[in-house]
């Protein structure tokens, strides 16, 4: 008769479940695309992986993550949930990963920022404008809602 076997688990201690319990929470509540570069100067992104889309990012600064992928998984440089091919890509779908320095993608961040809020303002100058050159009058209003005329 052949001795019993132990269990293929061990029991948890309260504390180790709890542990364990946060761990799977956070990886099952991380995206599909999940991709973070380990080294926070750097910033990571997925493009198109068409020669357009590849030549817009290469243009802007953004290369194409390569890694070894025999190097094992702690080692690498991104964390992600996507696994590296054979080649050394991060490819998921239709897109590839890039990265660039963060200090550059924050720079762009903000250029788009700032183009963003002139075009608002462009607009309501330019239906001001338009307005006043048909007599109509406008007028904005504070935050609290009161009209203030211009």
């Amino acid at each position: 008769m052949p001795e019993p076997q132990e269990p293929a688990f061990k029991p948890m201690t309260d504390e180790e479940r709890r542990r364990r319990y946060e761990e799977l929470r956070r990886r099952s509540s991380l995206s599909r695309i999940y991709a973070r570069h380990r080294n926070p100067d750097m910033y990571v992104k997925w493009a198109r992986d068409d020669r357009y889309d590849r030549a817009l990012h290469k243009h802007l600064g953004f290369e194409i993550v390569h890694e070894d992928p025999k190097k094992p998984e702690a080692r690498r440089l991104i964390d992600t949930v996507v696994p590296i091919s054979d080649d050394g890509f991060y490819r998921t779908g239709d897109v590839i990963l890039v990265q660039i320095p963060r200090i550059d993608y924050e720079f762009y961040c903000q250029m788009n920022v700032e183009e963003s809020r002139r075009m608002v303002n462009a607009g309501k100058e330019g239906f001001k404008s338009d307005a006043a050159k048909l007599g109509i009058p406008v007028f904005e209003r504070d935050k609290a809602g009161h009209i203030i005329h211009s």
